[in-house]
């Protein structure tokens, strides 16, 4: 089977079992395959300037701005020849209307048309941007009040290639940011990406520094890697229109989305890859459930409910304990384990620098203000390198044995229950064990550096080479003055202890910061998985029900076995094509 047929089976088999989320992402891979587009998404919360930024790089105040939400639907900024906007309405047919920002403001959140009842708007533009198959998608904010508007721009986020993600300038990367560019851009394999610091104008060059500093250090944190993050300003892209000056931010720009548009094209493969195996999951889930009562009729089903209900309440306490346990048990462990390691890098540097400053011919000042810092900026890199290896190893085995946990307790459970009132549990349940287990492991580890080289990524701080060289200058500064060398030796020397130790107690307080951060997402993605589990055995139950009610079953066995089998075969023809792309 090559792509296109994988793609096919899962389509039918989705569409049978009604998967919405697996409908439409299979929808996304299909259309990514057949278009010569380049699909940008604009993501941020709102009254982060998406808008704005769309309208400074056209030069056309084009779409409605304002410091409330305005973005109330999806605009899709495409070339024409002709200059036109379509309404997709959710019940066709489309409507053209003129394309004028008045005609715009009326699709906004406090415009006259009713926004809930639009699908999208296309906009198309004769503008040299959009003349080489670049898509923007302009997306109404994550944050917004109206659930519907964010639902939208979770829904496109499959269709999208690349995306810019604007963060406030003088609030870089919130906690609601991070958790939706983990859980939601990443999750769909959006890894080429632009971060763009918006309202810059607002910051003086030492606060805009800072925030570069800060953001670039989180995202840093966030992602394993380096990211691109650049500073923008609508405002002075006007300003320099105005005196008809090129604007050096938008030609950045410009700069910076054909680099994603190459990036993008050189993991197409491998995206459309892991996609198919995020479907294949999905269907693999459903598959379990819909196996469960396939053979229960209306009477037992409702018996079951009830006492799914009642075993839900059961382990309620038992699942907060064990995301507990995960803070507890697993976060200090690793803490624990991080500290004792800084203790003997903190002593080992002691020992080498004491020594080094006892046997020391030269100029003792050059040696402290200049060789040092280098030294041990050094040190703690490779420290960092060689802790990784631990790092991640000790988080895989955490993983699979949380994973090993929940399966066993939560999840099993819950399908134990149809054990009540004679109901059998069915052959497959058992022999899936480990495939569950292997569900909720890949979860948990979406949240997590994959490699070795992102988990020392984490590990090595922005900056610490600056942090030590300060450390010590203000060292040098106070025993420099009234003493001769000999004195200045055991002085620095006397010095050496407390010294290391705020350094290393700096960087590892800042470690911690990450490893805390790494248990508060695994927890948060293990109860955002376990509600969904939860709640997608209610609905099934409801719908068989409702089936059962009716004089033919909702699924046979052998369907069900046949699509099984087409699962696994679809499964290892993909793990192959991972091997190669």
């Amino acid at each position: 089977m090559n792509i296109e047929q994988i793609t096919d089976k899962l389509v039918e088999i989705s569409e049978r079992l009604q998967h919405r989320a697996a409908i439409n992402l299979l929808a996304s891979i299909e259309d990514a395959g057949k278009r010569n587009t380049f699909h940008v998404a604009v993501l941020g919360e709102f009254n982060r300037g998406k808008s704005s930024l769309i309208n400074a790089i056209l030069g056309r105040t084009l779409l409605p701005t304002d410091v409330l939400p305005m973005t109330a639907c999806l605009h899709v900024l495409e070339y024409g020849s002709e200059e036109a906007c379509t309404i997709v309405w959710k019940n066709p047919p489309a409507e053209t209307i003129p394309l004028t920002q008045e005609a715009l403001r009326s699709l906004g959140a406090d415009g006259e048309e009713d926004a809930a009842q639009i699908q999208f708007v296309v906009i198309r533009l004769n503008h040299p941007l959009l003349q080489n198959g670049l898509t923007l998608l302009d997306t109404p904010g994550v944050n917004d009040i109206e659930a519907s508007r964010v639902e939208m721009t979770y829904q496109v986020l499959p269709h999208c290639d690349a995306a810019i993600f604007l963060l406030d300038a003088a609030a870089p990367l919130t906690k609601s940011e991070a958790d939706f560019l983990q859980n939601k851009v990443l999750h769909y394999q959006i890894e080429s990406l632009l971060f763009v610091l918006s309202k810059a104008d607002r910051l003086d060059e030492e606060e805009l520094e800072e925030a570069m500093e800060g953001a670039s250090e989180r995202i840093h944190q966030l992602l394993g890697q380096e990211a691109h993050l650049v500073p923008f300003s609508a405002n002075r892209v006007w300003q320099e229109r105005a005196n008809y000056a090129e604007s050096a931010e938008v030609n950045r720009l410009f700069d910076r989305i054909q680099v994603l548009r190459e990036q993008a094209h050189q993991s197409f493969a491998k995206r459309q890859v892991s996609n198919l195996q995020l479907v294949c999951q999905m269907i693999e889930e459903q598959l379990a459930v819909e196996q469960t009562v396939l053979q229960l009729n209306h009477t037992k089903l409702v018996e079951y409910e009830r006492a799914l209900h009642s075993r839900r309440v059961e382990l309620e306490s038992a699942f907060t304990l064990l995301l507990a346990s995960m803070d507890k048990v697993g976060r200090e462990t690793l803490e624990q384990m991080f500290r004792a390691s800084c203790a003997r890098l903190e002593e080992k540097l002691v020992e080498d620098i004491s020594y080094q400053l006892q046997i020391m011919e030269g100029d003792l000042e050059k040696f402290w203000n200049k060789n040092l810092p280098l030294q041990i900026e050094r040190a703690i890199k490779q420290f960092a390198e060689e802790k990784a290896v631990e790092i991640k190893t000790y988080l895989d085995r955490f993983c699979q044995h949380v994973s090993s946990e929940y399966h066993r307790h939560f999840r099993t459970e819950l399908l134990l229950t149809l054990g009540a009132d004679s109901l059998q549990m069915p052959q497959w349940a058992s022999a899936s064990k480990g495939r569950g287990q292997h569900a909720v492991h890949q979860v948990m580890e979406q949240v997590l550096p994959v490699t070795i080289g992102m988990v020392a990524g984490n590990l090595i701080l922005p900056g610490i080479g600056t942090i030590v060289g300060g450390a010590l200058a203000s060292v040098i500064t106070t025993v420099v003055r009234g003493n001769q060398k000999e004195q200045m030796r055991e002085a620095l020397m006397e010095q050496v202890p407390d010294l290391v130790q705020g350094v290393i107690t700096h960087y590892r307080r800042e470690v911690e910061k990450t490893i805390e951060h790494w248990f508060v997402q695994m927890t948060a993605t293990l109860e955002s998985y376990h509600r969904e589990q939860e709640e997608q055995l209610l609905a099934t139950v409801q719908q068989h029900k409702d089936a059962a009610s009716a004089p033919v079953p909702a699924f046979e066995q052998s369907e069900l076995d046949r699509y099984r089998q087409t699962i696994e075969e679809c499964e290892q023809m993909l793990m192959r094509g991972v091997q190669h792309v």
